[in-house]
């Protein structure tokens, strides 16, 4: 009632505590509290646990946000889960992914980076389910004391900075102007128009957008 505007809210590492049922209008309430998160059991509630990552959002010329992210230490044994979610023409599928994709793994009896196709096969299920008419693009990182798991779909990217300030990128953008991308659009009977697939989206790969003819929802992996 006093901030009739409110739709968003951080709380992570704080003492501020959310009452349950919280109002329809909130877009996304940010928690370190996993009772809360449970409770909840809501997509709009993202469940931040890692105090060993930092992170930044910025709007930009939009009128709302459509990105989300992942940020989960001990989503296995010795092993954290981080992803930034770059959502286009809305933010539902980011949504979704951001709260399903942790749930889907960790009820994987696979632990690595090769469990993530089939958790990316569980959202769009999720989101066709939901009616659900957006898309996001994702890079998403398995960190383990020794090795580093990269999953990426679209143009999110994923970079290594090293304390000298050398920067590595871990990514490889998929554009529907690549060759090996054209080819596979091309094998789902659809086609690049205007630099973009089937003449609508600026990226060959991504989860959602399953009205758009020819994209490919199978990410590219590596381990490093």
């Amino acid at each position: 009632e006093l901030f009739p505007a409110l739709r968003v809210i951080d709380i992570t590492f704080t003492k501020v505590k959310v009452i349950l049922p919280f109002p329809d209008k909130f877009k996304e309430i940010s928690t370190s509290d996993q009772d809360f998160f449970v409770k909840a059991s809501s997509p709009v509630v993202r469940f931040y646990n890692s105090d060993k990552a930092g992170y930044s959002e910025i709007c930009g010329n939009r009128k709302s946000m459509e990105d989300t992210l992942i940020v989960r230490k001990d989503i296995g044994k010795d092993l954290d889960m981080y992803a930034v979610i770059d959502g286009h023409a809305g933010a539902e599928t980011a949504t979704l992914a951001a709260y399903y994709i942790p749930i889907e793994f960790s009820l994987s009896p696979n632990k690595s980076i090769s469990a993530i196709t089939q958790v990316f096969r569980k959202v769009n299920l999720k989101v066709s389910e939901n009616n659900v008419k957006d898309g996001a693009t994702i890079a998403l990182a398995l960190i383990s004391p020794k090795e580093i798991g990269i999953a990426h779909l679209g143009d999110t990217r994923a970079l290594i900075v090293l304390k000298d300030g050398r920067v590595y990128s871990m990514t490889v953008d998929h554009k529907p102007t690549e060759r090996s991308e054209i080819d596979m659009i091309k094998e789902k009977k659809s086609f690049v128009n205007s630099s973009r697939t089937a003449g609508i989206l600026a990226v060959s790969r991504s989860l959602g957008d399953l009205h758009i003819n020819g994209v490919v929802r199978v990410p590219d992996m590596s381990c490093h």
